[in-house]
């Protein structure tokens, strides 16, 4: 009987390799389960694609995360906000952030001075630190011209009168500002009101050497034909306490009495109607755009 003989391939741990990497290329070549990346084969999951704003792995975010400017353990949360966008003015929501826009923005809350912040976008997530003032009014007092006595606050003659001016004479009065604490009382917007039928009885006004600065539009005088001027005056923080010198004089010809008005309007930062952001208490249309204002009325001479 002829003896057959049987050949067995034997397979070398590096023959098993091999056809494991064979079988592995087969299947990644049947499902396309590879990307190409320069001169080499990647091998990778299928994965789902998701677009994002301008390249970025996540998408731009902008958040303001606010704090007292006095207590930095408060919170401030804005409730409105006005922006502008690579100069342009956008309104109120800023919907689509892009890497690379300049955001100009005001954040305003009902207790707090408006405030105005820049930044530039990033990708992901923008958290923008800012502080709030919260808002206090302050408390004027204003003497008389020997010192030695505040104004009655009021609009009919008390016994604490001013005394009248004559023709070519001056008076001096201490304006006396207490601000209230853990608050500020912004920027103070000064307007002073002569007595009625006084534009042509003053020569000048002064308050401590502070510039004069103009008055807008939106303002309306309450006495007939008076003499009104305007000063900015810093804003008094955390119970500050400023004293100014009021100095007015009358012409050779004139002489000044009636009631003498003061309000003292607290300025903010505010869009204006052509979307730029300004400062002050009056937008282009005279709409109010001031946090809040005091008023003190007192009498030169006599009054009914």
């Amino acid at each position: 009987m002829k003896h057959v003989k049987v050949l067995h391939k034997v397979f070398t741990p590096l023959g098993l390799i091999s056809v494991a990497i064979l079988t592995f290329v087969i299947w990644i070549a049947a499902f396309g389960g590879y990307q190409t990346i320069g001169l080499a084969n990647v091998f990778q999951p299928s994965t789902t694609t998701v677009t994002t704003t301008g390249g970025c792995a996540q998408n731009p975010t902008l958040a303001v995360f606010g704090t007292d400017a006095l207590q930095s353990s408060q919170n401030v949360s804005p409730s409105s906000y006005n922006y502008r966008v690579n100069g342009a003015y956008i309104g109120t929501a800023y919907a689509n952030p892009a890497p690379g826009d300049k955001v100009d923005f005001l954040a305003s809350s009902n207790t707090y001075l408006t405030n105005e912040r820049t930044a530039t976008i990033g990708c992901g997530p923008n958290n923008v630190p800012m502080t709030f003032y919260k808002y206090g009014n302050l408390t004027a007092s204003i003497y008389t011209d020997a010192g030695t006595a505040i104004l009655s606050n009021g609009v009919a003659s008390t016994t604490t009168n001013e005394t009248a001016l004559a023709v070519g004479s001056s008076k001096n009065n201490k304006v006396h500002l207490v601000g209230s604490a853990l608050t500020s009382s912004g920027v103070q917007f000064v307007y002073v009101e002569f007595p009625a039928a006084s534009k042509a009885n003053i020569s000048s006004v002064s308050l401590s050497g502070l510039p004069m600065v103009a008055i807008p539009s939106g303002i309306s005088s309450t006495n007939v034909n008076p003499y009104t001027v305007a000063f900015q005056v810093p804003a008094l923080v955390n119970g500050d306490v400023k004293d100014y010198n009021l100095q007015y004089t009358t012409t050779s010809t004139g002489s000044l009495m009636g009631v003498m008005r003061i309000t003292f309007y607290a300025q903010q930062d505010f869009a204006d109607t052509d979307g730029t952001f300004k400062v002050g208490i009056y937008d282009s249309l005279n709409n109010a755009k001031f946090k809040d204002k005091v008023s003190y009325n007192f009498v030169i001479g006599t009054q009914a």
